[in-house]
């Protein structure tokens, strides 16, 4: 019976095409991932995120300790992450990627908070923020930040465990 199935031309050209249709996605696909990732990255909006202070709440009973304060923060972050493209995007370039920076800008004692998220979702994360964090104010910036400018110092460091991290 199967003798028969693998002499067949018309059998033998249906799967020598489905062979070749699947070396070709296993070539193109990453190369198609790599170009879609630098195009998502170059669709980013940018935001200054300042949230004022709470020493001028007056009474005791509204100031949140830092629990609270942790947990609002834990909330907005977990909704960042339910936040989902068309499925055929997704499946080609993977979620859709947000990046939260806090910078001190050159010539300024105050530490700003910058979230990059992708231009079609900017309107969504920003009522999310507003939601969480009423009294926030976020501002669209129109150009990027630079943390390089002349006569700045800038530094930067990284961690390292010194044991595996499944060890206490």
């Amino acid at each position: 019976m199967f003798d028969n199935l693998l002499i067949n031309p018309s059998f033998l050209f249906i799967l020598a095409a489905i062979l070749l249709l699947a070396v070709a996605l296993f070539f193109i696909f990453p190369l198609l991932k790599k170009r879609t990732t630098l195009g998502r990255a170059l669709k980013l909006e940018l935001f200054l995120i300042t949230v004022p202070l709470e020493e001028n709440i007056q009474s005791k009973e509204e100031k949140k300790d830092d629990k609270e304060i942790i947990g609002i923060m834990e909330q907005l972050i977990a909704s960042f992450t339910k936040i989902r493209d068309n499925s055929w995007r997704e499946f080609i370039c993977g979620p859709p990627q947000i990046a939260l920076e806090i910078a001190n800008p050159h010539n300024d004692e105050n530490i700003s908070f910058y979230l990059a998220a992708p231009k079609r979702f900017a309107t969504a994360l920003e009522k999310q923020i507003y939601g969480f964090y009423p009294r926030a104010i976020v501002d669209r910036v129109p150009d990027d930040y630079n943390i390089f400018t002349p006569g700045a110092q800038v530094a930067c460091s990284y961690l390292v465990l010194n044991k595996k991290p499944y060890l206490p």
